[in-house]
């Protein structure tokens, strides 16, 4: 059994996700941030921690698509946040589905503030290397 919980600071809408997405997790989620969209317009920021997700099927990822679809329709920027190689994948498909350039997913929490704040030290290629600094091959 998964859950999803939010909180909130002026600019910022944290979501937490943990289990496995499936179609009840992901429509959980969507429903969440429909309603809190709802009743905040403040937020601009959207960090959505992925860190303890297990994995997902293929309904819970259709789920998460109309779930970011949500965010995207609502003009926030966001920060999806795994280290796990196939949960960072459903989050680029997630993201690229909805062809919104103000999202990206990353490995690190770090990232994904740096990325919400969009400071300019942030590029491309640092938050996909992890550490800022470009592996080097040999």
């Amino acid at each position: 059994m998964g859950d999803v919980s939010l909180s909130s600071t002026q600019h910022r809408l944290t979501v937490t996700v943990r289990g496995k997405i499936d179609q009840r997790l992901g429509s959980e989620l969507r429903a969440a941030l429909g309603e809190w969209f709802v009743r905040s317009h403040e937020t601009s920021e959207v960090l959505l921690d992925l860190r303890d997700v297990e994995d997902y099927d293929i309904l819970g990822r259709v789920e998460m698509i109309a779930a970011h679809g949500v965010l995207a329709n609502a003009g926030r920027r966001c920060a999806y946040v795994t280290a796990h190689p196939r949960i960072r994948g459903l989050a680029l498909l997630t993201i690229g589905e909805v062809g919104d350039r103000g999202s990206r997913a990353v490995t690190t929490i770090e990232q994904g503030e740096a990325w919400l704040r969009g400071r300019e030290a942030v590029t491309e290629a640092s938050i996909e290397q992890g550490e800022g600094a470009p592996r080097r091959r040999g």
